[in-house]
């Protein structure tokens, strides 16, 4: 990185997408980003006063507008039960469309996981794309 630019989101995205930085960096600065920001200084907090995350939120929306086709809260207590369960129900050809699309349910789950350990909230997935010609917002985030 060079010098000593001032460290935001919209800063740590343009260098991945001038392809300044890898994916596995731009991850490692958000995540920091997301922690500094959001939670306090652990040396003078009781780790008792951090706010854990309580809810894995799933939103996918149309940007056409309207309501959401997917709005989905999942409490973390359950979603750490239920992670084996997800993997074990999704078929075997979803999967592989998954990962063909670059999306890999095992690493985002242990991302959650992660985050969950780390009392980080914040994105997991947050993206604009594409679908049967109608542009969609897919929001997955600890909150």
């Amino acid at each position: 990185m060079e010098g000593k630019r001032k460290m935001d989101r919209h800063t740590v995205l343009r260098m991945l997408q001038n392809g300044e930085i890898s994916v596995e960096e731009a991850e490692g600065m958000l995540s920091k980003l997301r922690h500094s920001n959001h939670m306090p200084n652990r040396s003078a907090t009781n780790s008792s006063q951090v706010r854990k995350p309580k809810k894995l939120r799933i939103v996918v929306e149309n940007m056409a507008g309207g309501k959401p086709q997917v709005n989905l809260t999942i409490p973390t207590a359950l979603l750490r039960t239920a992670s084996p369960i997800v993997m074990a129900s999704i078929p075997k050809e979803v999967k592989m469309q998954m990962k063909k699309s670059g999306i890999d349910i095992p690493d985002l789950l242990k991302q959650i996981e992660q985050m969950l350990n780390n009392h980080d909230m914040g994105d997991v997935v947050n993206i604009q794309t594409e679908s049967n010609g109608q542009k969609i917002h897919v929001h997955v985030y600890l909150d």
